[in-house]
């Protein structure tokens, strides 16, 4: 047996803890690498998703409402939807819906308007609407369009924006 007064035990020790630090350094090392490439792996895919993005943010719809009486609550008032696209790319079978004035705030009413394609800078708007009622609703538009990839979104009425798996039903 060998014991702490024999020659060979220095050696066999000194190994022995050698072996532990560089087992330990190797799993450390390992730890280290595995966390720089989850923390890589999320920035690029953050950066991909804000890339497949970009020019669905540069779309957008409002309405602009225009009373014409003193009485802002039954009078007559007019009403001009816009689409605009401040992207660098064309957007394809660009549609808007919006909340009718006369009806509930959850009945939609789909406008026959839409473009086949909102051209790089184009703003699009509607000819005034004339109505009449209470101009205190319906103010928000939801749209849905095609990007040039071929992508579809949807920004809703609060303005969240949206990527679609495949083109809305029914629209």
């Amino acid at each position: 047996m060998v014991g702490p007064a024999d020659p060979v035990y220095d050696v066999i020790v000194q190994s022995d803890a050698l072996d532990y630090w560089t087992a330990f350094g190797t799993v450390a090392a390992v730890l280290v690498a595995l966390t720089f490439g989850a923390v890589e792996l999320f920035r690029w895919s953050r950066e991909r998703g804000e890339r497949r993005r970009d020019q669905a943010q540069h779309i957008a719809a409002w309405r602009e409402v225009f009373v014409d009486g003193p009485n802002n609550d039954t009078d007559v008032y007019s009403v001009k939807t816009h689409m605009a696209n401040t992207s660098a790319l064309p957007v394809f079978d660009a549609r808007f819906y919006y909340t009718s004035f006369v009806h509930d705030e959850d009945d939609w009413v789909e406008r026959t308007w839409n473009e086949a394609a909102l051209l790089p800078g184009q703003h699009v708007h509607t000819d005034w609407e004339h109505q009449q009622g209470n101009p205190g609703g319906g103010r928000l538009v939801e749209v849905t369009f095609r990007d040039a990839a071929g992508r579809w979104w949807r920004r809703d009425r609060e303005g969240t924006l949206t990527e679609l798996s495949a083109k809305p039903p029914g629209k």
